[in-house]
């Protein structure tokens, strides 16, 4: 970079901040790059010549800069950014650059109204053009991302996936089930029909499986028989069969 006395404004920030070591991490939680961002409104406003207000801390005087000014400062950053030898930048230049885009990002959103450029007409072309589709591109990805957590987080997705969940649990109880009653002789099938701990709908055991034998139906007590004629109730064909067998 030139060593001069007519060096760059911006180069002139670049090389302050690398030889005092000033912080240029974008979204620094600590310091918020706050030496980095006034030295970088000081200079600034002595380009384009107007007084920064004398509010304390770099937002309060940002937010104190005329719409009118904002906009000059937003052309002038845009100009110098467009100017600086990009091939000599070390890191902590792009660190440095990556704040002055965020800055200049927001920057974008004041009122234009004092030029006959809108923001984007300033931009076209330039390399902060890119940085800013870069960004944009990336704010989207975000978004469409913060969008996708809030619908899988969502109480109705959530109640869903438990339906399903459950659905899946329980299909998985009847098929268990299911091959075990197969593999017990009628009687046992019987038995597990008119037991208490029967947790399983009648409806899902396939008609070849229920067991309407008078002679072992016989051998089940009264209770059984009470407790397996209420659970059967008005199912009608094979079930109906095997009711009356039990209430005969």
């Amino acid at each position: 970079m030139k060593e001069d006395n007519q060096e760059p404004w911006l180069e002139k920030l670049l090389d302050k901040s690398r030889s005092l070591k000033w912080c240029v991490k974008s979204y620094c939680t600590t310091c918020g790059c706050e030496k980095f961002r006034g030295h970088f409104l000081v200079l600034l406003s002595q380009k384009i010549g107007f007084e920064l207000p004398a509010q304390t801390g770099l937002r309060h005087r940002l937010n104190a800069i005329s719409s009118d000014y904002l906009a000059l400062c937003f052309k002038e950053t845009v100009k110098a950014l467009e100017e600086l030898p990009k091939s000599s930048l070390d890191k902590h230049d792009n660190q440095a650059l990556e704040v002055i885009l965020i800055d200049l990002y927001a920057m974008k959103l004041a009122p234009l109204v004092s030029l006959s450029q809108p923001y984007g007409d300033i931009i076209k072309d330039t390399w902060v053009e890119g940085k800013f589709s870069e960004m944009e591109d990336v704010a989207m990805r975000d978004r469409e991302s913060q969008k996708e957590r809030a619908e899988y987080n969502s109480p109705e997705r959530v109640k869903v996936e438990v339906r399903l969940e459950k659905s899946s649990q329980r299909k998985s109880e009847i098929n268990a089930f299911l091959d075990s009653f197969s593999q017990c002789d009628e009687k046992s099938r019987l038995l597990t029909l008119a037991s208490e701990e029967l947790n399983m709908p009648l409806d899902v055991i396939p008609p070849d499986l229920i067991p309407v034998n008078p002679e072992i139906v016989s051998t089940l007590s009264a209770e059984d028989k009470d407790r397996l004629v209420a659970r059967i109730d008005r199912r009608r064909g094979v079930w109906g069969e095997l009711k009356e067998m039990l209430s005969g």
